[in-house]
């Protein structure tokens, strides 16, 4: 089902300042604490609903218009819920306003670390959880329930939650920069020793305290910078940045297309 981009929400995150766009709400879309990862309180809102039935549904718009950074805005909870109950009061004209205004008080210019933030809000668009060990998967969508009952009942445990290996695109994009280190770090025209590609994930461990899986996600920044500044300082990385050659995808880049910059 398509849905917004990463670039879009990281946008409109930017230009929410973190709190919930509804007129005189300070309530904001992650709840930072210390010592742990920030808690998603908000959500993804579209102003003209997504599918026919929703609120404010226009027939007349694009996919790429419905799920476009102009026709989102970033709620709390309890808002997100008040304006779908009710499309009159809350009209398209009204919501725009309201997020025209918002943004000009509360904007402000995007951070590497906004492309971390949206992908964790438009996770929780689509959420799946195993409430039981029964073989039971409930899918939680935007509209309703489904469950699945599955035959069996064995139940694999799921990595920590937190933690880098709970989520899915984290993995990937960390074993993507180790597998490119690995790459420009075997490249050396004269090596006459084997190449370990093993080590890096040592080197994580041994750097960050525990495996790559088990580190905090709120860690999951200083790990990709910790990989990439591995790669660029690799004698094949330096020859390339001295070409004007890019050495990685950035995180956005990887989760939009999946592919190593050119």
């Amino acid at each position: 089902m398509p849905k917004p981009s990463i670039r879009a929400i990281q946008r409109l995150y930017a230009m929410s300042g973190n709190r919930c766009a509804f007129s005189g709400c300070t309530a904001p879309i992650i709840e930072n604490s210390p010592g742990k990862a920030g808690i998603n309180m908000g959500e993804i809102c579209h102003i003209r609903a997504s599918k026919p039935g929703g609120e404010r549904y226009d027939p007349g718009q694009t996919e790429a218009e419905r799920h476009g950074y102009d026709n989102l805005i970033l709620l709390c909870r309890r808002h997100h819920k008040l304006i779908d109950t009710d499309a009159i009061e809350f009209s398209v004209a009204r919501l725009l306003a309201m997020k025209q205004e918002h943004e000009q008080l509360a904007g402000r210019a995007e951070s590497t670390a906004d492309a971390f933030v949206a992908k964790r809000l438009l996770d929780a668009m689509d959420r799946i959880t195993i409430p039981d060990n029964k073989g039971t998967v409930v899918i939680a969508g935007a509209g309703s329930n489904v469950s699945i009952r599955q035959p069996r009942t064995r139940v694999t445990m799921a990595p920590l939650a937190g933690t880098i290996g709970a989520d899915r695109d984290m993995v990937r994009y960390t074993k993507y920069l180790a597998k490119q280190y690995n790459e420009f770090a075997s490249w050396a025209p004269h090596r006459t020793d084997k190449f370990k590609p093993a080590v890096i994930y040592a080197n994580i461990a041994k750097e960050f305290g525990s495996k790559l899986e088990l580190i905090p996600d709120d860690r999951f920044d200083s790990v990709c910078a910790y990989l990439q500044q591995r790669i660029t300082r690799t004698r094949l990385g330096r020859m390339r940045n001295a070409e004007g050659n890019r050495c990685y995808a950035s995180f956005v880049e990887f989760l939009d297309k999946g592919k190593k910059p050119r």
